[in-house]
């Protein structure tokens, strides 16, 4: 007959339970710094040209998560990525209607507007 404690091992370690609370975990990937944006709003014939790339004191390898939303409830990209990623060097242009703005996601998934800056 087999040990009972045998089987409770065995079991523990088929089901993927640690044996030894001396096995260290890793800590969770936090993935690339994450980098303000800069944004740069220019009149245009309809609306606005908005210019937003990341700041230049970002480090290399930085990104930021960022997306146009409307006070009428849409957003651009639409889901399911919902947002565009933005990486050092990378500059992005859009004609937008005065009820677009761009926001920027933080690490929690909370999201903050982003100024604009008057570009003559």
């Amino acid at each position: 007959m087999i040990p009972i404690r045998f089987l409770l091992l065995l079991l523990a370690l088929l089901s993927g339970a640690r044996a030894s609370p001396l096995v260290p975990s890793l800590p969770p990937n936090p993935g690339p710094a994450l980098c303000r944006v800069l944004a740069h709003a220019t009149p245009a014939v309809v609306g606005r040209r908005l210019e937003f790339s990341l700041r230049p004191d970002c480090p290399p390898g930085s990104v930021a998560y960022v997306r146009l939303s409307s006070k009428l409830g849409g957003s651009q990209p639409e889901p399911p990525t919902g947002f565009y990623t933005l990486r050092p060097g990378q500059t992005l242009t859009y004609t937008l209607l005065s009820w677009w703005w761009l926001d920027w996601r933080d690490r929690s998934g909370r999201l903050w507007r982003v100024p604009e800056t008057p570009r003559r």
